[in-house]
């Protein structure tokens, strides 16, 4: 296939005798140039220039493209298409046609210094990078990105080869999967990607019974083919550490044909340094036999013994595991999902005829297969599994038929047997000897195990079934694999899964309904019917059987939940839409505050009819001509038009809505009389007892609103209803289980109705100043209500207290009234607003009052508020002070000052001031409070200690300094060494007991050289006794500790050389 590159980045550096002539170079050139060492080019270097210009332009992102127009001197304005636009016709070069996306996309990354020559000899053209390479090569009909840094490489644009040398790291990723090689060299065609390794290490992540693994391949050269054939010479493969590794194989030549398809020659197989097994040659076909034998040996706890396992497709092909032996190819698909067909024992691809294309890979959703495995102790098992989608009206199909014919198998001493200790009879038929297992279908007894599953998926309902006649049954049959490699002793390829065994088994059918009542819109505006769903559930249940035989457990019915079902529905018994409830009337509507209050219109003493009609049709101020008398040069004050509220013109009587939400529960559900049952053969299906539960909620809405917001008036209706119904007893059950059911039945019954008022009003909406404000009142009451109070065993019956409306305070949840009166006297609320709320509890409830006012300012960058208030409660039958508040902030994020402070009216005395300074990476904060003073004294027994006074006051509380600098990632050497860490410092002092202030100091510094190496430092430092840097502090501890000077003190901690300088610090 031929492959055509879009773009190569190369840019270069131009000679000194044509530099003046040449475009300017730009950012993403190269940065270094070469001196010629061989003969000149044949090609122009300005026609080259020329010839990638456009290459170079349309390859650039949008910041080097605008620093390459600042450079130019051109606009730098816009997005990418016309940074590259305007370059275009700076440079007068044609744009890259649009097409179909190139085969090949190679981006150099980074490079030191570019050579571009040519050897006439042979008529080739080379570029050679040099000085940390690093370039990408993308394969953009494989999806295979192949990435390559490197000291040197050597591209020969004739043939389309590439050279890399030295510490060379190639890096192949596809599918997420990552390849790596590291090595002297590497040689490849850009065309078919054949190429050569020298002296290096490739490596693979793999996963392998669901672990991932590193596999590393090392040889003196490994070879890829235009075949993506890899030739591996004195190869070595583990998938332990590279360096010494626990095991490998080491061949003298190792061939990958295809994934999953090599073969060895002349290789040893190595645990440590000892060789355990020799393969003259050995040959892993790369097709799957259509039956996929599995062998596998008995380990330690797995009692079923040797085995072989096939598994045989009629639909659909197996999920192939990715190969370990497959590496550095470019195409790895395998025959999964393609069409096979069986030849000999192997599936392969079918032959296709000239013209005649290949048939189309099956659903990868369709499966049908048949298994049939054999145990050495166990015995042997067979099963029929499928999966099948889109069959007329089912979305899917999974099922599985699966039986077994095994034996007890046994512990025998450090092993597994299917003879007991002493029971085997050479005199006597083998087949005779062995205890054969039975088992049950329900409770009908079968001479096998059974396994059978059922699920089905349409767009009403979802089915799932399924029957195990022992719990056993998945755990010793559904632990399998389906491939196989000779290598998996030590880790190439999967193994098989765990399964755990079964403890309950459930059947389901669950019902999808969504009805659609749009026709009885707004009646019914929502209809959900959620959780239909029919099920049973079964229990492992113990069996008198031998603790080896599977039948020892079985599955009982439990539980039969006969139906379950949510529903919730909801709508508009009464609304209007745009809410103008009027007699049709074709006249616009008066003023309604005139028509409620009944008051005459009032029109100005100065004005005559005619100004009183311009009145009522405009707002225009329209001064008077004419002055109010001969003489007096004076103008009345402008005429305004009439105040009115807009929203009330639109809806003569308001808004008025009628909704309601009613959400049923329901669930019944049949208990089994399994306590009884100790064998299957017992299993009778009779009911022990029966439960239904109906819970239900609803709500009836009634709200009408006058003016948008003016006036709201809201009045609802909660209505709660939970029961439970026992009943189906059966006759053995005690009369005290019984009674048990039935109270809970009792206290489970619960009725509920409650009724909820709020009346609202915005009352200034058109005064700007004013309209925050609001006032509402709220009444919250019970309607009825039944409260369990015991259970009447005679009568079999609960006894109730119920509560009907009353006027108390068991009856009245809550009955209150609040104000909120917000006051903005500017038009920009920020500079002064006033918010004073108010709220009262009425009677029948207890008497709660309070009354809060704020103050709130802000100018440019100063910001100061201030509240306080009143309460009021019926226990201390007085008006009670809060706290007053007051809040000063200064500055912005840069750099800030908060302050706050608090003064308790009834103590007479501030309760807590604070001061914190923050910005530029520093945080300093003050604080004091209203609390006990501390003094540094002889006790009673004549120690010094801190004790506490008895009197408590306003008092200095502490002191906090933080200081924090990070370094954010500082790129040096052309971004090469990379620079990140940072410094935090902490001090906090106890202005009380300063004994207990600490200092902190971290720091932290990483140092990475690309290539080179990466240096971590970090230091965490902690100082207790920062109070002995302070001669006031020392002073005060009566000759307890002494001075230290801090700088000193500081320098000693960082004294590694040390220990005892850094114990003292």
């Amino acid at each position: 296939m031929n492959r055509h590159l879009l773009f190569l980045v190369l840019l270069f550096i131009p000679g000194n005798s044509w530099s003046q002539e040449l475009p300017p170079t730009p950012p993403i050139a190269l940065q270094e140039e070469e001196k010629n060492t061989i003969p000149l080019p044949s090609v122009e270097p300005e026609d080259l220039i020329k010839t990638t210009m456009a290459q170079d332009i349309a390859s650039g992102d949008y910041y080097q493209l605008l620093s390459w127009v600042k450079s130019l001197g051109l606009d730098s304005s816009g997005g990418v298409a016309d940074l590259r636009t305007r370059l275009y016709a700076h440079f007068k070069v044609t744009p890259l046609a649009s097409g179909a996306e190139s085969d090949q996309t190679i981006t150099i990354e980074t490079a030191y210094g570019t050579k571009y020559f040519t050897i006439e000899k042979v008529d080739e053209n080379y570029i050679r990078l040099t000085g940390g390479v690093s370039l990408n090569l993308r394969d953009n009909k494989q999806k295979v990105d192949h990435h390559i840094t490197a000291d040197e490489i050597l591209f020969n644009q004739t043939k389309n080869n590439m050279t890399a040398r030295g510490r060379v790291v190639y890096k192949m990723v596809k599918d997420g999967t990552n390849e790596t090689f590291r090595g002297d060299s590497l040689s490849f065609n850009l065309d078919d990607w054949k190429g050569i390794f020298y002296d290096g290490v490739t490596s693979r992540k793999r996963s392998v019974s669901g672990s991932e693994l590193d596999f590393n391949f090392a040889g003196d050269t490994i070879k890829r083919n235009q075949n993506d054939m890899v030739v591996m010479e004195q190869g070595v493969i583990t998938s332990s550490i590279p360096s010494s590794p626990y095991y490998r194989i080491q061949a003298e030549k190792i061939w990958v044909m295809a994934p999953g398809e090599w073969g060895l020659f002349n290789a040893v197989l190595y645990v440590g340094r000892i060789p355990m097994f020799y393969f003259p040659f050995f040959y892993q076909p790369g097709d799957e036999m259509f039956f996929n034998p599995v062998l596998g040996l008995p380990t330690k706890p797995d009692r079923r013994g040797s085995y072989l396992q096939t598994t045989t497709y009629l639909l659909g092909t197996k999920k192939k595991d990715a190969s370990p032996l497959s590496f550095l190819q470019v195409d790895e698909g395998g025959t999964t999902g393609n069409k096979t067909e069986i030849r000999g024992l192997y599936l392969v691809k079918p032959a296709t005829s000239a013209g005649i294309p290949p048939q189309k890979p099956e659903s990868k959703d369709d499966l049908m297969k048949i298994i049939v495995d054999i145990y050495s102790n166990l015995g042997a098992y067979a099963a029929w599994e499928g999966s099948l989608s889109n069959l007329g009206p089912l979305k899917k199909i999974t099922f599985l038929t699966a039986m077994a014919a095994s034996v007890n198998v046994y512990s025998v001493g450090t092993g597994f047997s299917p003879f007991s200790t002493g029971s085997f009879k050479a005199d006597q038929p083998l087949w005779n000897q062995l205890q054969r297992n039975e088992s049950y279908f329900f409770n009908y007894p079968i001479p096998f195990r059974l396994a059978l599953e059922l699920g089905m998926d349409t767009d009403w309902v979802k089915l799932n079934w399924e029957y195990y006649s022992d719990p056993f049954m998945s755990s010793d049959f559904r632990d399998r694999t389906e491939n196989f490699s000779m290598f998996s002793l030590i880790g190439f390829g999967a193994k098989s899964t765990t399964v755990s065994e079964k403890s309950s088994l459930y059947w389901k059918a669950e019902f999808i309904l969504s009805p659609s009542l749009t026709f009885l819109s707004p009646w019914i505006k929502t209809l959900t019917v959620s959780n239909v769903k029919s099920s049973l559930e079964w229990m492992k249940t113990p069996n008198t059987r031998p603790i080896e035989d599977p039948s020892r457990f079985w599955f009982a019915p439990i539980k039969l939940a006969a139906l379950s079902m949510n529903l919730s529905i909801s709508g508009d018994l009464l609304g209007s839409p745009s809410a103008n409830i009027s007699n049709g009337s074709t006249e616009p509507p008066k003023d309604p505050i005139n028509d409620l209050l009944l008051l005459p219109e009032i029109t100005a003493p100065w004005s005559s009819k005619e100004n009183t009609e311009i009145s009522k049709t405009s707002d225009i101020e329209t001064p008077l001509d004419e002055p109010l008398s001969p003489g007096i040069p004076l103008n009345p004050p402008n005429i305004q038009g009439n105040l009115s509220i807009t929203n009330l013109k639109d809806n003569t009587l308001g808004d008025l809505s009628l909704t309601y939400t009613y959400s049923p529960r329901f669930n019944q559900q049949t208990f089994f009389n399994q306590d009884l049952w100790t064998k299957p053969e017992d299993m009778d299906w009779k009911t022990k007892y029966s439960q239904t539960y109906l819970n239900e909620e609803g709500r009836v809405g009634l709200k009408w609103s006058l003016g948008g917001q003016l006036l709201i008036y809201e009045q609802s209706m909660n209505y709660v209803r939970n029961t439970r119904l026992s009943y189906g007893f059966t006759e053995s059950m005690a009369t005290t289980l019984k009674n048990s059911h039935l109270t809970g039945d009792a206290q489970y019954n619960n009725y509920k109705l409650n009724q909820s008022l709020k009346l609202s009003m915005v009352p200034f909406l058109e005064i700007s100043q004013l309209k925050s404000t609001q006032v509402s009142y709220t009444l919250t009451s019970k309607l009825w209500e039944n409260k369990y109070t015991g259970f009447d065993t005679p009568n079999l019956t609960g006894n109730y207290d119920y509560i009907y409306p009353e006027w108390t305070k068991n009856g009245v949840t809550s009955h209150e009234l609040t104000s909120n009166v917000v006051i903005n006297p500017f038009s920009k609320q920020e500079l002064l607003s006033s918010t004073t709320y108010f709220r009262t509890t009425l009677e029948p409830r207890e008497i709660e009052r309070s009354l809060t006012e704020t103050l709130s300012s802000q100018w440019g960058l100063i910001r100061a508020s201030a509240s306080s208030g009143l309460k009021y409660t019926l226990t201390d039958k007085n008006w009670k002070r809060d706290p007053l508040k007051l809040n000063l902030d200064l500055g912005n994020e840069t750099l800030k000052v908060v302050n706050s402070l608090d003064y308790d009216f009834d103590k007479s005395d501030f309760t807590s001031f604070s001061s914190n300074l923050s910005g530029l990476g520093f945080n300093m904060r003050y604080s004091a409070s209203y609390g006990t003073p501390y003094n540094f004294r002889l006790d009673s027994n004549n120690n010094y200690k801190w004790i506490a006074d008895i009197q408590q006051s306003f008092i200095h509380k502490d002191v906090q300094i933080s200081y924090r600098f990070p370094i954010e990632k500082a790129l040096f050497w052309k971004n090469r060494i990379e620079v990140s860490g940072g410094i935090n410092s902490s001090l906090s002092v106890d202005l009380q007991r300063f004994t207990s202030s600490l200092f902190g100091f971290d720091m932290n510094l990483s140092v990475k050289i690309f290539q080179v190496f990466d240096l971590t430092f970090s230091s965490h430092s902690n100082n207790k006794s920062i109070f002995r840097y302070s001669q006031v502090m020392v002073d005060s501890l009566s000759g307890k500790s002494s001075l230290l000077n801090p700088w000193e003190d500081l320098l000693k901690s960082f004294y590694f050389w040390d220990e005892e300088s850094r114990k003292k610090s």
